[in-house]
Parts: structure tokens; sequence; C-alpha cells
């Protein structure tokens, strides 16, 4: 068992750093979409040919996605983090992380009309973004109530010993 959890936390150090790289990356891009964001308000057409100037809406929407986006990968970096350093990967605070994620999950599908109205996505386009982000925040809700039963079984051993 202890063999096990040392492969865990050495698969978490070796993903915390991947994810640092993944989130600089992000924010970067983030950085870029919001100079995109200012531009085009401030000069029409700008970014474009002048022919197809980006709409703004969708510019928003691509930003917004980037953030929640990021936010995900943050959390997901402070999950890997808090697992190789603590004593037990069954924690409060990573459920709290993977509900947030499951929530986050759950807001982008509030963004998908924004990104609707400038491309006219299909049904299907539409459908399986929805589907995805509906499979994903269910997938980690169900991790929050793994660790949270983890948690649990955690700290009646600790009590137990």
């Amino acid at each position: 068992m202890d063999n096990d959890l040392g492969r865990l936390k050495t698969l978490c150090r070796a993903l915390y750093y991947i994810l640092t790289l993944l989130t600089a990356g992000l924010i970067v891009l983030v950085a870029l979409m919001l100079l995109v964001f200012v531009v085009e308000a401030a000069d029409p057409g700008a970014v474009t040919d002048g022919e197809d100037p980006v709409s703004m809406s969708m510019v928003a929407a691509a930003t917004l996605m980037l953030v929640i986006a990021t936010i995900v990968v943050i959390m997901l970096r402070n999950i890997a983090k808090s697992i190789y350093k603590e004593y037990s990967p069954f924690t409060h605070t990573n459920v709290r992380r993977f509900e947030f994620i499951s929530l986050a999950c759950l807001l982008t599908i509030a963004l998908v009309p924004l990104v609707n109205m400038d491309t006219q996505l299909t049904a299907a386009d539409v459908a399986g973004f929805i589907i995805g982000a509906v499979l994903a925040a269910a997938t980690f809700y169900i991790l929050a109530l793994v660790f949270r039963y983890g948690s649990w079984l955690q700290k009646e051993s600790d009590e137990t010993l």
C-alpha cells in the first residue's frame, strides 16, 4: 500500500510541474485574448482584414472559456500539489476543489449561446459540447464524493489509532 501511495505522490509531483507550465501558457493566452478584445473594441476590424471583423461576443466568450479553463487547471494543479505534499490525498480542501471544477464545467454551458450567435454551430456541435460539459461535471462531482468518503475514512482511521 505504501508503494502505491509513493507512486501516486511521484506521479502527482510530475503532474504538478506539467500543470504549472500549462497554467503559464493559459495565462499568456488569456492576456492575448484580452488584448484582442481591447483592440477590437477600440477599432472594429483592426484584428482582422476588415471584411470579416471579429465579433465582440465571440471574443468575450472565447476569453471567458479560457479564464474558466485556466481556473480549472489551477485547481487541478493545486490538487496534484496537495496529493504529493500532504500525508493523505483525502482532504476536505481537495473535495471542495473537485466540486468547484464540477461547477466550472457546468458554467461553460452558459457560454454556448454566445459562441453560437456568431459561428452558427450545428445542433450536433452544440449537443456534443453540452453533453461533454455535463459528463465532465458529473465525473468531477463523483471524484468529489469519492474524496469526501476517503476523507471521512481517513479521519476515522486517524481517530482510531
